[in-house]
């Protein structure tokens, strides 16, 4: 064999000589094929996941504020529907009212004609019955000119005498609905005489 002892002394002495810097190794020993190894990703590859995460969170961000806007958009429209009822409701109620009013009139207006028609109704049967009473109880030698009716009848003729006139009021008189009687007359030429009676 080999006597390594005297070796290593020399070696020693060798190593004593040289005075030799330390030295840092740096040893790579990587077995790893070359595409199995991990590659170092380029900055623009990493840059642009970046942008693209930024720009997910950028969309998510605007879909949950748009989500809030639709949300609150709704509700307004909710309180908006809500505000037109009620406003309609209210001037239903204003238009109702009027129309009360309105009717109110109208069926004021409806009975003051019904009271006008009935007052005529009940006019129209006394001229009606006065002005049958005047014809009828005519005398025949007695000419009618003129017949009035307004509250109070006047009847104006000619008659040929004094005493025609005076028994044709009395008649009108006795039939109990004219309570006063009262005439004028005047003579006019051929001996006919013309008169007035006012019947109350």
């Amino acid at each position: 064999g080999f006597d390594g002892a005297g070796y290593i002394v020399n070696l020693g002495l060798t190593f004593k000589e040289l005075k030799l810097a330390p030295v840092q190794l740096k040893v790579n020993l990587n077995v790893l094929p070359e595409a199995y190894r991990p590659r170092v990703r380029p900055l623009v590859e990493t840059a642009f996941y970046a942008v693209i995460a930024a720009g997910l969170i950028l969309v998510a961000a605007m879909a949950f504020f748009t989500y809030q806007e639709v949300s609150e958009t709704s509700a307004l429209k909710a309180q908006l529907a809500e505000a037109r009822d009620i406003l309609q409701t209210r001037q239903a109620g204003k238009d109702t009212e009027q129309l009360e009013a309105e009717l109110g009139r109208i069926t004021a207006a409806k009975d003051n004609v019904r009271n006008i028609l009935s007052q005529l109704d009940s006019s129209r049967g006394k001229v009606n019955s006065d002005l049958a009473k005047a014809t009828s109880l005519l005398p025949g030698s007695v000419k009618l000119i003129e017949l009035n009716h307004g509250g109070v009848m006047t009847i104006t003729g000619s008659a040929p005498d004094n005493q025609t006139i005076i028994n044709y009021a009395r008649s009108l008189k006795d039939t109990g609905r004219f309570s006063r009687v009262t005439w004028a007359y005047d003579t006019r030429a051929y001996q006919e005489i013309i008169f007035t009676l006012r019947l109350e």
